[in-house]
């Protein structure tokens, strides 16, 4: 995105010294450059590595070669736009996952690519690996009500990895307590693992710190629950461990906020 940036800086100021240049002579050197531009044997990687960074690519690329009908500006505008939309998907979209305890001692990994991750029966250990805002706190709240409603048996505690929320606007956190308030109106304790200091003061400062739990560690919290429940066995695997692709979420999203709930 730095490097579309510079090239169209680049572009309004040499504009005035190759304005006079023959169409023809210009429009061979932005052929040539454009087509260099295209690199097919790294998207052809992409496709291997990464679908969605591929079809990022691709549009880039396919923006770019647009010069030839379009101008310059408006292909370098269409990776710019399209790089901006891939940010928003991902901050709004975030990966969630549900964490199992695999090998490892305080090894917690996502059951749906490690099969043999072991959970305790009633405990949701949840991860969402985003900064909390206003834009997906909807999403946090959506998947947890979900957990709570398909949890079998029924679900006594949900334990939110909070690691990779580095950051927490004020819609986060009023979201965080209507959470808690779905998990009192379920029966259901809510815990925070591994939570940042800075999230952990904000939450301090509106009172949340009074209405959860906190770990330093998820094993920790882990280890809390088997206390209060002696005896838990780890509990098989579903047949079809938590995962929904983004557009199953987003219909969620929307049909709660239709349903005003």
């Amino acid at each position: 995105m730095w490097a579309a940036a510079a090239v169209a800086l680049t572009l309004l100021a040499l504009m005035p010294l190759i304005g006079d240049m023959p169409q023809a002579a210009l429009g061979a050197i932005i052929i040539v450059t454009a087509a260099r531009l295209v690199d097919l044997a790294a998207l052809r990687r992409l496709w291997r590595i990464r679908r969605a960074d591929f079809a990022l690519a691709a549009v880039t690329a396919l923006g770019v070669l647009g010069v030839l009908a379009f101008g310059v500006l408006q292909g370098i505008a269409v990776g710019v736009i399209v790089s901006l939309l891939e940010v928003l998907r991902r901050a709004v979209m975030p990966y969630t996952a549900v964490l199992g305890r695999t090998g490892e001692e305080h090894a917690y990994r996502d059951v749906a690519n490690y099969r043999d991750a072991e959970t305790l029966p009633g405990l949701v250990v949840y991860r969402f690996d985003a900064p909390l805002f206003f834009a997906n706190a909807d999403v946090l709240r959506t998947e947890l009500r979900r957990l709570m409603t398909v949890g079998e048996p029924p679900v006594r505690q949900i334990v939110l990895d909070a690691e990779a929320v580095y950051d927490m606007d004020t819609t986060g956190v009023e979201t965080l307590h209507r959470v808690v308030d779905d998990c009192d109106q379920a029966g259901v304790r809510l815990a925070l693992a591994r939570a940042r200091t800075p999230v952990r003061n904000l939450m301090r400062d509106t009172g949340l710190d009074q209405r959860v739990q906190f770990f330093h560690r998820v094993a920790d919290a882990v280890a809390a629950y088997r206390a209060d429940h002696p005896g838990l066995q780890p509990a098989p695997q579903p047949a079809r461990p938590h995962r929904r692709s983004p557009l199953d979420r987003l219909r969620a999203l929307l049909a709660r906020r239709r349903s005003g709930v």
